[in-house]
């Protein structure tokens, strides 16, 4: 527009307009604005200026066509003369935010929408021109501000939702993010894009049965690789195999999603005990996703299940994992914290789990949370998951601080766990499932170890140490290790009583005549080699049974493959049964009342199974092997004072199985004390455990102190000294 044309609009009135003319004039002004036709707007304005020139409305209209047309500095000017006629009304003032807005005036723009909320509070066109200045200058903490004042005030409007839960997720508020993409989908449940989102929330946040609800409401609109392979993983957490295997089956090869598809199909092979297949597929994540930290992760645990693959292989694919993504995180300024390097001081220990809930790694971690020397130490849980349950609860009345952390980021936890001056950072994960793994990278606490809820080495140079003892782990065991290992004197576990635990009644073979012979591992643990020894266990002792039961027990491929295998080796089905998951700890723990012994799988052996079959009293026959999974329950035994049940091979497994089989009054006698004889062991003994690795933390931190203050020509050793 001409300079000529610009000074029109300030041209004293010649013509008088009637009212209803100049309602005419104002609307078609406004028809063309909408439209975007500025040049053809400006000369209307210009007639009703020139007879009314202060007419607030028609400079803010002004100020809107000159700011179509990129003349943001008249835009201004026009915007601001009609706020000083009218300075109460909320639209001016949102007028002239916008315009600072273009003009990169970000500060004052944020000031004029602030005047247009003040004067309007429940102005939403404000509060969404608002939000995505914010969101744009990625000013995250502002940003869930306005959502929060905002949301009151939003209704029907689903796009504004879908909006304001965008802008959440941005601000890493994915629980927030989740509740306003409800209420969206809600009002328009139709809307594919939104339901996926939603689902992806659920998911994130562990809200199984609202994953599952939008993933299946969005592919019903519209087939979807991703909510495929989400519906997979969401029913082999269920154990539902089937529908797993329909969803799969729908995922293209060419889909972005093949490398998930490959994980999940190998995770639901092995699940149903076809673990040959299944691992050759999770191989496959190596050359479709090696970049992908949580396959890779997958697939290096899953090797740990593998009995062909020899302990040496997977120490080396363990390393070369731990190698790749150790360089995840820039590492913290070493120098920004300065603790003080007093070896005798109370320290602080850090926990980093997702499991301090119910699950197994709690029932390990519990016993030393309960009974640490508070007047020693400070314990901090860093707890990785969604949502907690009462075991949290539990254990988060036992620790100094617990801080939930599922919504931090791998460097924000690093910086909050270093903000909070810990000394001694400790990993209950590996490469198990919401591992933060990688958050050790950035090294932010100056001794860090691994210790339960992993059965190998992270391969990473950020993890100083591992905990473990001198049966799991032997001598010639540190070769396999990139941490330096720390051997407890006793058992490396303490098991945490259960509380809800049954009584334990008389064994079945009492009632029977038979003996019944049970597993409760996981699946993933039970392959052929396990198969055809139990057969054998069966073949040696006639007329006794076999139990199976896990989450897999109830999927007609798993026990076909476990039928077949034992019916191969001539035993017949009606000799094997499967009991169906129990969804309570109480009514889990009851149905060891129907095994009088318990048989350990290998080279994977069970933890938490042994543990609770023999606070139950059943005997369990375990097989030690070459690698630490192999040999923890030859270390829960010879803690609690069983070797009978400690086998040194497969031919010593079968004839260990048979002779407690044959000796009904062993059997009685075992289950009339095997509970007590747990109650009086070092692997009940809270206090005794707590106070050996509390020598341990402090060996560890005099070393550390030592090298800090050692000088350059006297060099450091690189291990400390842990024995009495």
């Amino acid at each position: 527009m001409s300079n000529a044309q610009q000074a029109a609009l300030a041209v004293t009135p010649v013509d008088h307009q009637s009212p209803c003319d100049l309602r005419a004039t104002f609307e078609e002004a406004r028809l063309h604005l909408e439209n975007g036709r500025a040049e053809q707007a400006l000369p209307l304005l210009r007639d009703i200026l020139s007879s009314h020139p202060n007419q607030p409305d028609a400079l803010n209209f002004a100020s809107v066509a000159f700011g179509q047309l990129g003349m943001l500095d008249q835009a201004e000017q026009f915007s601001r003369q009609a706020i000083a006629l009218r300075p109460n009304d909320a639209g001016f003032w949102l007028n002239l935010a916008n315009r600072l807005k273009e003009k990169g005036q970000a500060d004052e723009a944020l000031e004029a929408y602030e005047r247009a909320i003040a004067v309007a509070p429940g102005h939403l066109p404000t509060f969404k021109n608002l939000l995505r200045l914010l969101v744009a200058d990625e000013r995250w903490s502002e940003a869930r501000s306005v959502i929060e004042r905002m949301l009151p005030h939003v209704q029907n409007d689903a796009e504004l939702l879908a909006e304001c839960a965008e802008a959440s997720i941005g601000a890493d508020d994915k629980q927030g993010a989740l509740e306003i993409y409800k209420k969206a989908v809600a009002l328009e449940p139709t809307r594919c894009a939104w339901q996926r989102q939603l689902a992806r929330l659920a998911m994130v946040q562990n809200d199984v049965d609202l994953a599952k609800d939008a993933a299946e409401r969005a592919i019903e609109e519209e087939d979807h690789p991703e909510m495929r392979s989400m519906l997979a993983s969401l029913m082999h957490r269920a154990g539902d195999f089937d529908k797993m295997a329909v969803h799969l089956d729908a995922i293209p090869e060419e889909s972005d999603q093949i490398a998930n598809a490959a994980n999940l199909k190998g995770m639901m092979l092995v699940s149903q005990g076809k673990v040959r297949e299944g691992l050759d597929q999770i191989a496959r994540t190596k050359t479709l996703a090696p970049d992908c930290f949580v396959l890779q992760a997958t697939r290096v645990m899953y090797q740990n299940y593998d009995p062909d693959i020899p302990k040496e292989t997977i120490r080396d694919e363990h390393f070369a994992v731990g190698q790749h993504f150790q360089q995840t995180l820039p590492l913290l300024d070493q120098n920004a914290v300065a603790l003080p390097h007093d070896p005798e001081r109370r320290l602080r220990i850090g926990v980093v789990s997702p499991d301090l809930r119910a699950h197994s790694v709690a029932y390990f971690i519990g016993p030393y949370l309960e009974a640490f020397d508070r007047d020693q130490f400070e314990v901090y849980a860093y707890a990785n998951h969604p949502t907690e349950d009462v075991v949290s609860m539990g254990l988060r009345a036992k620790v100094t601080q617990w801080r939930n952390v599922f919504e931090l980021t791998d460097q924000a936890l690093a910086q909050q766990i270093r903000d909070d001056g810990i000394d001694i950072l400790i990993d209950l994960a590996g490469y198990t499932r919401d591992t933060r793994l990688t958050m050790f990278t950035a090294r932010p606490a100056p001794v860090q170890m691994t210790y339960i809820g992993y059965p190998n080495t992270t391969g990473m140079d950020a993890i100083d140490y591992r905990l473990t003892d001198s049966i799991v782990d032997p001598e010639d065991a540190d070769q396999d290790y990139s941490e330096i290992l720390l051997r407890l004197p006793e058992c490396f576990l303490c098991y945490a009583i259960p509380t809800h635990a049954p009584p334990v009644e008389p064994g079945p073979v009492e009632h029977r005549g038979y003996v019944t012979f049970g597993s409760f591992n996981n699946f993933n643990k039970v392959n052929p080699e396990v198969l055809d020894t139990w057969a054998a266990i069966l073949k040696a002792v006639p007329k006794s049974r076999m139990l199976f039961k896990s989450t897999s027990s109830k999927d007609k491929t798993a026990q076909a493959v476990v039928r077949q295998a034992l019916e191969a080796q001539g035993i017949d089905q009606e000799r094997v049964s499967f009991a169906t998951f129990r969804a309570t700890p109480e009514s889990h723990l009851a149905v060891y009342h129907d095994i009088d012994i318990a048989l350990d799988t290998f080279p994977y052996n069970g933890t938490t199974t042994t543990c609770e079959a023999l606070w139950m009293g059943v005997p369990v026959v375990t097989l030690k092997g070459d690698r630490h999974a192999s040999r923890v329950g030859a270390s829960l035994l010879s803690t609690i004072g069983f070797p009978a049940g400690i086998a040194e091979n497969r031919d010593d497994y079968v004839l260990t199985a048979r002779l407690l089989a044959e000796n009904p009054g062993l059997l009685k006698a075992t289950r009339r004390n095997l509970r007590d004889t747990l109650t009086r062991s070092p692997l009940c003994d809270s206090r005794r455990h707590a106070r050996t690795l509390e020598h341990v933390f402090r060996t560890v931190w005099r070393f550390w102190c030592e090298q800090q203050s050692a000088t350059t020509d006297a060099p450091a050793e690189t291990t400390p000294k842990t024995g009495d």
